[in-house]
């Protein structure tokens, strides 16, 4: 099992938890047996494990250990706004969305599940890996 997942499984433990939004505000969140069930994605509310190993992949292969975060507002995938190396690029890749195609916004949650389970930060526009 990667850290990402292992620090999240660890973390969220059955229960349901509030998770902090960056600005401001909470989402609840709660591990499943598939993922991470979150309620502020409507209908595609379970988050896959895998996504969490995808992320962790992508900065521990930066030579910075961060990513942009990416931005699915307005743009498509390879845009300059959500490159293909961005942490919601990857989602959105993982998801099998291919260049050019409209993204469905999941950076977050993602990110912020991972700062509040201590192995990233967030920093201006990127998340940083611990």
């Amino acid at each position: 099992m990667k850290n990402f997942n292992k620090s999240l499984k660890d973390k969220l433990g059955v229960l349901e938890h509030d998770i902090p939004n960056q600005r401001s505000g909470t989402f609840k969140a709660r591990a499943t047996e598939a993922g991470v069930h979150v309620d502020c994605l409507g209908s595609s509310a379970v988050i896959d494990w895998r996504v969490f190993d995808e992320v962790e992949n992508l900065l521990e292969t930066s030579p910075s250990r961060s990513a942009i975060r990416g931005s699915a507002m307005n743009a498509r995938l390879g845009d300059k706004n959500l490159p293909l190396d961005s942490v919601e690029g990857q989602i959105a890749i993982f998801y099998g969305r291919k260049v050019g195609q409209t993204v469905f916004r999941r950076i977050s949650p993602v990110s912020n599940l991972l700062v509040w389970a201590g192995v990233c930060k967030h920093s201006r526009g990127s998340l940083i890996l611990l």
